[in-house]
């Protein structure tokens, strides 16, 4: 039986869809130098889950790679699908994926993990990659080692639990990847441009603040205003300082797990 706690994340984890646009809009995409770590080569299956709306597959496929997105809510799925109208979609879960053995030359699941079953998506990636494939998660998001940014979202991380709050590669239990070695941890810093009015609806975009009641989301909004003002100081936008954090490891040979 799931727990009260399970039961809200579960809900926050799948009240994305009804901001779907706002979030394909204002959410952060990642810098093109992802390519290039993940060495993405024209033709390379790479299977994306919990795609989201398409930020980061609009990213993978400029390398010409083909771009299968997973995705459990529909309608962030549909809005993916509207920007990148040639990548095959699939509604389902990381733990149970509608796919067959060694289908897939890379996986790849950004900002998602946290709202997974580790366990699970691990044996399913397991399943999925071919041999010596690699398996990349990753968070995306602004920089809080920078002292304005940790003030500013502060405010959204008042708002999460503690399952939500390990957006690094440190959130990962290796001890869980049983299938997988070599593994390796990346950043990649970069600067993201933003308006006041931008950054104060990229907080429309998050689960905690979605799924809030109209009043206590008015009063967040509006201490968010305040900070976003106190930023700016009067210019018209900021440059956000951005980390993508990367963790990567490789599928190992089933020949080898045999003998």
């Amino acid at each position: 039986m799931s727990t009260r706690g399970e039961s809200h994340s579960a809900h926050r984890s799948l009240s994305f869809g009804s901001v779907a646009a706002l979030y394909d809009q204002y959410r952060p995409g990642v810098p093109d130098s992802l390519n290039d770590w993940l060495d993405l080569k024209r033709g390379q299956r790479i299977l994306e889950i919990a795609a989201g709306t398409g930020l980061v597959t609009r990213t993978l496929e400029k390398r010409g790679a083909t771009v299968i997105a997973v995705e459990p809510d529909t309608a962030m799925l549909h809005q993916l699908l509207l920007r990148s109208p040639k990548c095959p979609g699939i509604v389902a879960r990381a733990e149970c994926l509608p796919l067959p053995d060694e289908f897939a030359d890379m996986v790849i699941i950004m900002s998602a993990w946290h709202w997974l079953d580790a366990g699970a998506t691990f044996v399913e990636c397991a399943r999925v990659l071919r041999d010596n494939s690699p398996l990349v998660i990753g968070w995306n998001g602004a920089d809080q080692s920078v002292p304005w940014v940790k003030d500013l979202f502060a405010l959204r991380r008042s708002l999460e639990g503690p399952g939500v709050l390990r957006h690094d590669a440190d959130g990962v239990d290796t001890t869980l990847a049983r299938d997988f070695d070599d593994v390796e941890a990346q950043v990649i810093k970069w600067e993201w441009s933003r308006s006041r009015d931008q950054l104060i609806k990229l907080f429309l975009t998050y689960s905690g603040v979605i799924t809030l009641e109209s009043a206590q989301r008015s009063e967040l909004l509006d201490e968010v205003s305040r900070r976003v003002s106190v930023v700016l100081n009067g210019a018209s936008s900021v440059e956000v300082p951005m980390s993508t954090r990367l963790w990567r490891a490789r599928r190992t040979s089933r020949r080898s797990s045999v003998l």
